[in-house]
């Protein structure tokens, strides 16, 4: 119907016009601290992360905000911990450490971003944390942190991040 193929035009043309009009909306959900996976000590009780995983899945953890999460144009999470197979762990009290396929509950979960920017990134030396950007990376989320600037881009609009964690005693 040539009417229909007009208003179909006219409506690409509008979007074409006001596809870079600013201001623009761009609505980023912060999160706190996100650790995925267990201490060594942890993962002996039977209530354990890796043994709700197993039994309710990757997509479980976020269910309950994914909704909100889904409706943003970027979710940001402080991620508290690594994601490695390194057993290289340092002498601390609390090292968290999680394998690769955890990193699916942050995908499955809708966060885009994260900064590793925290007393946790080295839980597991300089190969756990190299790991743990790695893996995120790989999985399509934006890191951030520790002098890593991470760039986050969405229907023309990027947002730059960048994290710091001061250091701290005991």
């Amino acid at each position: 119907d040539p009417a229909d193929m007009a208003a179909a035009d006219d409506a690409e043309a509008v979007q074409e016009d006001t596809a870079d009009v600013w201001p623009k909306t761009f609505t980023i959900t912060v999160t706190g601290d996100t650790t995925l996976g267990s201490t060594d000590d942890l993962r002996k009780r039977e209530d354990c992360f890796e043994d709700v995983y197993a039994e309710k899945g990757a997509g479980w953890f976020f269910s309950g905000t994914r909704d909100l999460f889904d409706s943003d144009d970027m979710t940001l999470v402080n991620f508290e911990g690594t994601i490695t197979e390194s057993n290289s762990k340092k002498d601390k009290k609390f090292n968290f450490k999680a394998p690769a396929e955890y990193v699916d509950i942050l995908t499955l979960g809708s966060v885009e971003a994260v900064t590793v920017a925290n007393n946790h990134t080295l839980d597991y030396g300089t190969k756990g944390r190299d790991d743990t950007i790695a893996n995120l990376e790989n999985a399509g989320i934006t890191v951030s942190g520790n002098g890593q600037l991470g760039v986050f881009e969405k229907n023309g609009v990027k947002v730059g991040m960048t994290g710091y964690c001061f250091p701290y005693k005991d």
